[in-house]
């Protein structure tokens, strides 16, 4: 016997030594053994829905179920067995409900059902008007499904074994402990074999037959996981594989002789575990058309095959999943520390669906590298991958805003997410900037904007309205703009100043935003520096904003601005305009501290 985990292989043993081992798949190394409370050869097999626990019966009418000791150690901990207070002679099928209650089927083809943890003796007779069941299953909506002998299909819902509903004019089953049949909820059909060895489908929900259900062949044993179905024929050793719509992907030959079961392990691998009449077990690779025995199992007296159920084998996926990520993200974080991430840890997560843990700490890196474009485009990738209601959410977002924030793009107010504009009425802070750095400064800022999905606007209202100082005068912003405008030759509108960062108490520097022309697009950011003086007037950004149009993407909008930027600063008209703005700048700040030391004299506040 033989069950299908992604992390181990379990194998039911017969013969004179009973039990059940579990092997690595990697390297088949054994793991642990678990023996029932009484001899005899196993033949039916099942699985608790939670896989904490197995049925296990032989030929002699004992029935046993094993359970983990500590359920958290799904493969490598102790199993206790404790025989079931049934004993059913010829025992061919076992299935452990999702209510906890294990039907059981003989060779007679009546079946029962118990339940393994009572104390109680009385077991349910599962009624059949009479008829006689070739094989049982399980499907994952958690109906018991009964194949009669005369074709007809039972299905017993929740527990009510006294009252099937039942389905006419279908295929009988065939009675073949190795061909039982499985639910494949991928493709919604009920497969199983027919008296003829010939391949049946079904769909499940209306229980006829399926409308796209691939060419009947000869079939000795069937195996499905989430991709495919596999058919094998023993007899001409080939099999089929299809994929979920039933589009046939290849024809297998080559298979080893006399083979009772074929069980499919990893599809991307390509692999499957087989028994053959003898007892052997062979791990065989099914990527080409001719099959290729990898290796034999140890041992021998192995007797039928059976697949864990896949809401299980998905679960255990999850949880080895969700343990390797996150001993990942703790070894990726401690890298980044160090300053020494590698780039093999976060592909890991990539590949293991982590993902968004993986931008995070692709931008944990970025933002360590002064790479703020690529800290926000790896955000925004990571913010766009988590639902709503994820738990990382809002963690992402305020991250989000705050790389928005030292960017200077700040969203409209209420829209946090990717995607939202700024505003050009909206305030912000930013560092101190130096002339020779703008040409860096705008290509980090269209960088940024194109990586957040956001147009640079070109148009930025500034928050703080510190007083320039000036020759030890503290002139208000509004002085200095009112005054601008009665002197200087360039109209304003609304002027306003931000503060770019103390170099210490006693230098203040700040930046004036001014329009060059009246009713032009072109702007100007200009800086002030005291130097206990006069303070020069110096430039620190010019860009003309590019309208926006349809069908102009963010990208294409921004790198338009870009090169209108390094245009517009390497003009003659350009440089003129500036020379003359911080002539005319300079001689506003003169007479505003001419008239302030004015009036302060005539107040006797000057000597």
């Amino acid at each position: 016997m033989i069950w299908n985990t992604k992390e181990l292989i379990g194998l039911g043993v017969g013969g004179a030594e009973p039990r059940v081992d579990l092997y690595s798949p990697e390297d088949l190394s054994h793991a642990v053994s678990t023996y029932p409370s009484a001899n005899g050869s196993i033949y039916a097999f099942d699985y608790s829905p939670d896989g904490t626990g197995m049925v296990i019966g032989n030929r002699n009418g004992d029935v046993d179920t094993l359970r983990l000791a500590d359920p958290t150690s799904l493969y490598s901990g102790e199993w206790s067995a404790q025989a079931l207070p049934h004993r059913v002679a010829g025992v061919t099928q076992l299935i452990w409900t999702s209510m906890d209650a294990v039907c059981i089927l003989n060779e007679s083809g009546a079946g029962w059902c118990c339940n393994p943890n009572s104390e109680a003796s009385f077991m349910s007779f599962m009624e059949t008007g009479s008829r006689r069941l070739a094989a049982l299953c399980r499907t994952e909506g958690d109906e018991i499904l009964g194949f009669a002998e005369d074709g007809t299909l039972l299905a017993w819902r929740n527990g009510e074994w006294e009252s099937p509903e039942c389905f006419h004019g279908n295929p009988p089953c065939w009675n073949n402990l190795h061909a039982r049949p499985i639910h494949w909820s991928a493709a919604g059909a009920i497969i199983y074999v027919s008296p003829g060895r010939r391949l049946s489908v079904l769909d499940a929900a209306s229980m006829e037959p399926h409308s796209n259900a691939p060419d009947t062949c000869a079939t000795d044993c069937i195996s499905a996981d989430d991709n495919f179905l596999l058919a094998v024929d023993a007899g001409t050793r080939s099999a089929r594989l299809w994929d979920s719509g039933f589009k046939a992907i290849r024809r297998i030959g080559g298979l080893p002789r006399d083979l009772v079961q074929c069980v499919l392990l990893d599809t991307e691998q390509h692999s499957a575990l087989a028994v053959d009449k003898a007892g052997n077990a062979l791990l065989l690779d099914l990527s080409a058309h001719k099959a290729r025995v990898v290796s034999r199992l140890p041992g021998s007296d192995y007797r039928v095959c059976t697949a864990r159920p896949r809401k299980v084998r998905q679960a255990a996926h999850e949880q080895r999943i969700h343990a390797e990520a996150t001993q990942v993200a703790q070894e990726a974080l401690s890298a980044i520390g160090r300053g020494e991430v590698e780039g093999r840890s976060l592909d890991a997560l990539d590949a293991a669906g982590y993902g968004h843990v993986s931008y995070a700490l692709r931008a944990s890196v970025a933002e360590k590298d002064n790479d703020l474009a690529e800290a926000i485009r790896l955000t925004r990738m990571q913010v766009d991958s988590l639902p709503p209601d994820n738990p990382f959410s809002a963690g992402s977002l305020q991250r989000y805003r705050r790389l928005l924030s030292e960017a200077g793009l700040l969203p409209l107010s209420g829209q946090d997410g990717p995607g939202a504009h700024p505003c050009g009425s909206q305030n912000r802070d930013a560092p101190h900037l130096e002339v020779m750095a703008m040409p860096g400064t705008m290509e980090t800022l269209c960088e940024c904007a194109t990586a957040a999905g956001i147009p640079v606007t070109g148009c930025w209202h500034i928050k703080s309205l510190s007083a320039i100082n000036c020759g030890g005068t503290q002139v208000a912003p509004t002085r200095f703009a009112a005054k601008y405008n009665d002197v200087g030759r360039a109209p304003m509108a609304c002027p306003a100043t931000m503060r770019l960062g103390n170099t210490s108490p006693s230098s203040v520097r700040q930046a004036v935003l001014f329009p060059m022309e009246q009713g032009s697009s072109i702007s100007l950011i200009l800086g002030f520096e005291s130097k206990g003086g006069f303070s020069a007037v110096e430039p620190i950004v010019v860009f003309s904003p590019v309208p926006v149009s349809d069908g102009t993407s963010v990208a294409g909008r921004n790198v338009q601005m870009l090169a209108d930027y390094h245009h517009l600063m390497g003009s003659d008209a350009t440089k003129a305009r500036l020379a003359e703005l911080i002539r005319t700048s300079t001689h506003v700040l003169r007479r505003i501290i001419t008239e302030s030391r004015s009036l302060c004299f005539r107040k006797g506040e000057v000597k």
